[in-house]
């Protein structure tokens, strides 16, 4: 049976954040990443850019999305805090 390599806290919280976006894109029927950029006022080039790297994603960002969403902090990170 092959190894599997352990997943960093890093690696972890970036799949919850892409997770997040990908499961509200399904839950509210838009077609795609372009359709959730328009939703929630983030230019769909920069967006792409931050959802496949979601280190860069500014905290403003993240309030926007939660705030146009409905999404909290947590449940689009998977951080929950001490």
């Amino acid at each position: 049976m092959p190894r599997t390599k352990a997943v960093s806290k890093r690696e972890q919280r970036r799949r919850n954040v892409r997770a997040a976006i990908a499961g509200y894109i399904q839950k509210e029927n838009l077609t795609n990443l372009f359709g959730f950029s328009k939703r929630v006022g983030i230019p769909y080039s920069t967006l792409m850019r931050k959802y496949n790297d979601p280190d860069k994603f500014t905290m403003e960002n993240l309030w926007q999305i939660c705030e146009k969403t409905g999404m909290s902090i947590s449940e689009l990170t998977g951080y929950e805090g001490a």
